[in-house]
């Protein structure tokens, strides 16, 4: 997320210095569609990471219903077993 942050932070600084920043053999145009192309790109990457995210999340959930069910089974299994002794 970091990387994220400071990748918007650098476009931000383009987006600032682009008048100062235009190359005499460039035209203005083309260096906003290289900025636009780098915004598209740093959206693509969050969308990524957001899935990514969502997924380990999602992981998490279901490893933690598996061990909290596999517990109950094993102290219901305990009990029983310490009742027929």
């Amino acid at each position: 997320m970091f990387h994220v942050s400071g990748q918007i932070d650098i476009l931000c600084q383009e987006f600032k210095n682009i008048s100062i920043k235009v190359l005499p053999h460039k035209t203005s145009t083309s260096a906003l569609a290289i900025l636009i192309e780098k915004h598209n790109r740093i959206f693509l990457f969050c969308d990524k990471i957001e899935k990514l995210f969502s997924f380990i999340a999602l992981m998490q959930v279901v490893w933690n219903t598996f061990i909290i069910c596999s517990l109950g089974f094993i102290i219901i299994i305990v009990s029983t077993a310490l009742n027929v002794l």
